[in-house]
């Protein structure tokens, strides 16, 4: 497949994560889905990571149902940081976001990964202040991975996919439906060993 007219987000700053993985652009063939581009004029590379290569996260491995394939756009070194996950109620109060920023402040300055949902409320607010922060953070979506959910965080996903990690077990351009963000939940709880609940 060729890949003459791919721009990844930015260059890999890694080496695994580009070895082990198939690149699918827009030109993906037809067996795949379509994804939409994050800009009207860009384009990205996704992986496709598969059960047992070196980027797939070994502690996906011990879920009763791991994904796989699973699918990412971003920087594999966001998941070699100690990672914990912050997510919490869509309809956050501005108490809520404050506590979430607090924590997501101390826990990257501690050289934590903080690991979410891309959700409206808490789970914005944690990868937000990551990212400003400095951070590395990773994004857990019950869509492609390719796709902004809600459509209001298409720039915080552009964002994390510039500075930190967006991954999916879902194939690119799938759309949300019922069961798909549950499903995802187990995700996040197996690649952080701690969960913090606002």
């Amino acid at each position: 497949m060729s890949q003459a007219n791919a721009v990844p987000l930015r260059a890999p700053a890694h080496e695994s994560s580009v070895a082990s993985a198939e690149q699918i652009t827009p030109e993906t063939s037809a067996a795949e889905p379509r994804p939409a581009p994050l800009a009207a004029s860009g384009s990205f590379f996704i992986e496709r990571w598969e059960k047992g290569s070196s980027s797939y996260p070994v502690e996906l491995l011990d879920l009763a149902t791991p994904p796989s394939p699973l699918y990412a756009i971003g920087c594999v070194s966001a998941l070699v940081r100690p990672r914990v996950a912050i997510v919490g109620t869509r309809n956050s109060t501005a108490y809520g976001e404050r506590v979430t920023r607090t924590l997501t402040r101390a826990l990257v300055r501690a050289g934590v990964s903080i690991v979410s949902g891309m959700a409206r409320g808490i789970d914005g607010a944690a990868h937000r202040t990551a990212i400003e922060e400095g951070g590395n953070t990773v994004a857990v979506l019950g869509t492609g991975v390719d796709v902004p959910y809600p459509a209001g965080h298409r720039q915080l996903h552009r964002s994390i996919a510039e500075h930190g990690l967006v991954l999916s077990e879902n194939p690119p351009g799938a759309s949300a439906h019922k069961g798909a963000f549950p499903k995802r939940n187990r995700i996040i709880a197996a690649l952080a060993p701690v969960t913090i609940v606002v």
